[in-house]
């Protein structure tokens, strides 16, 4: 028998190809705490592929912008490599390296072992993969115990020497666990 919370989530999720609305109020206390801008990649299995599906801007002067609706690349990047890392292990050879900045990955065995440091730690690191000087901290979230995307704060390089970088991950590590809470029965 389906209780009371079960058709809650089938009330809110039923209609809906995003779980931006529901998270969207932690993404914005996330941004209001880092002063970062947030972004939610959400991870499409049928085709392989990820998503940025929201963001909310930093308060800091200087911030970084995602476009809401672009394509996250899972070899480059840290909300890539947060999903990638989580995925059966041979995704990774049939996905296309690109080359989006001089220091994106483009050598497998590379990608692999950064891949296995975000799994033993459970958060990922994006230094200029992506976006020129870019640094990133994600972590993903999961629904049933299975990769659903990641949650990133995205810092301006010329500030990632100043930040503590597990003071910045230790939030981003508590909202990608209440998405997965929210997302697993």
């Amino acid at each position: 028998m389906a209780g009371p919370l079960l058709l809650r989530w089938a009330a809110a999720l039923g209609p809906l190809h995003s779980i931006t609305p529901i998270v969207f109020p932690a993404l914005r206390d996330l941004a209001q705490q880092t002063g970062e801008t947030i972004g939610l990649a959400e991870y499409e299995p049928a085709t392989r592929t990820a998503r940025m599906a929201s963001v909310v801007p930093g308060s800091k002067p200087i911030h970084y912008d995602l476009p809401t609706g672009s394509d996250v690349p899972l070899a480059a990047g840290a909300a890539g490599k947060a999903i990638l890392a989580f995925l059966p292990d041979d995704t990774l050879s049939g996905l296309p390296l690109v080359t989006y900045t001089d220091r994106t990955p483009l050598h497998r065995t590379t990608i692999r072992k950064d891949l296995a440091q975000v799994r033993d730690r459970g958060w990922a690191v994006g230094d200029g993969e992506r976006i020129p000087d870019g640094y990133g901290i994600a972590v993903p979230y999961f629904a049933q115990h299975t990769v659903a995307g990641s949650n990133t704060a995205t810092v301006p390089r010329h500030r990632a020497d100043e930040i503590d970088v597990d003071a910045v991950r230790t939030r981003p590590s508590a909202a990608a666990l209440s998405i997965t809470q929210l997302l697993s029965v």
